[in-house]
């Protein structure tokens, strides 16, 4: 791709398709670079929230506007997995009464502080 078809999208939210069909997405941090007459190793850097990437103009083969909500994924971590519920008072005690009437009894603090996800 050329300077000039990257032009008319400086002040937009873009997605640029690479050679290696990897795509990127942001809005373009370095315009002034374009308004120059060179196209000599020319980067288009993307800026999208905290991350910045730099990708050589030569590579990009396809730009697009895109919708900047439909681009961007911030992962949670624990988010997919269900949430644990730690147990009521009524219920450790619960816990522990069912474990004195047994035989045995062998109770450890981290059974009391650990929650269980039965």
């Amino acid at each position: 791709m050329n300077r000039e078809e990257i032009l008319p999208y400086l002040n937009k939210f873009i997605t640029v398709t690479l050679d290696d069909g990897t795509a990127d997405s942001g809005y373009v941090a370095n315009p002034k670079d374009f308004l120059n007459e060179s196209d000599d190793d020319l980067h288009l850097a993307l800026l999208n929230g905290l991350f910045q990437t730099e990708i050589p103009i030569r590579r990009i083969i396809r730009i697009e506007q895109s919708v900047r909500e439909e681009t961007t994924k911030i992962p949670i971590l624990g988010f997919d997995e269900e949430p644990v519920i730690p147990p009521t008072i009524d219920e450790q005690i619960d816990e522990l009464y069912e474990k004195s009437l047994e035989d045995d009894l062998n109770i450890s603090l981290d059974d009391l502080l650990e929650p269980k996800n039965d």
